[in-house]
C-alpha cells in the first residue's frame, strides 16, 4: 500500500486504530481527516512517487509540477494535531517550516502545547484566533529567532508545566 499510495496510507490506518492526533491529542479521531489519506492526495494532486535514494519504496509523494507534499508526520503533526483538515493548509505550513529551516515534526508539536495556553498566553503568541494565517506568523517569528537565543529557543523546555514528569 505504501508503494502504491505514498506514506500518507498511514493516517487511514491510524484513524481506523484510534490514534490518530486529533486537536493537541485531546481526539484521536476525526472524520474529517479522511480528507488527509494517501488516496485523497493521490485525487487531488496525482500520483507521482519519490523516494530517498537507493530506495524502490518510494513513501513520499510529489504533485504534478515536482515540489513534494507533506509527509504523513507533517499531516498528523501540523494538520489534525492542530485542527486543519485542508491539505493546501497543511502544505503551506508545511513549506513555512521548511523555508525557516525548521523541523516540521518539532514544530507541530510545539506548536499543539501552545495551542493549549490560556487565551492571554495565545494572544500574546498570535495564535488565539487559531487561523492558518496567525499560525505562519508565528513560525516566521521562531525562525527569525531561532539563532538569537530568543524565541523558543528551548522548545518546549520555554514553557513552564509544558513537560511533566514525575
Amino acid at each position: 500500500r505504501v508503494r502504491k499510495l505514498g506514506a500518507c496510507c498511514f493516517v487511514d490506518d491510524a484513524l481506523r486504530l484510534g490514534w490518530l492526533p486529533v486537536r493537541y491529542y485531546s481526539d484521536r479521531f476525526d472524520p474529517r481527516a479522511y480528507a488527509l489519506d494517501a488516496k485523497a492526495f493521490a485525487e487531488t494532486y496525482g500520483n507521482y512517487p519519490d523516494t530517498c535514494q537507493n530506495c524502490f519504496i518510494a513513501c513520499g509523494r510529489r504533485k504534478k509540477d515536482s515540489t513534494m507534499l507533506p509527509s504523513w508526520q507533517e499531516v498528523m503533526m501540523l494538520g489534525s494535531n492542530l485542527g486543519f483538515f485542508d491539505r493546501e493548509k497543511i502544505i503551506a505550513l508545511s513549506n513555512a517550516a521548511a523555508n525557516e529551516g525548521l523541523d516540521s515534526i518539532y514544530l507541530g508539536a510545539l506548536l499543539s502545547y501552545a495551542s493549549t495556553l490560556n487565551d492571554k498566553e495565545k494572544e500574546m503568541l498570535g495564535i488565539k484566533d487559531g487561523t492558518l494565517g496567525s499560525y505562519l506568523k508565528l513560525i516566521a517569528l521562531i525562525g527569525e529567532n531561532r539563532g538569537s537565543g530568543a524565541l523558543f529557543q528551548e522548545g518546549l523546555k520555554a514553557f513552564p508545566n509544558a513537560i511533566q514528569t514525575e
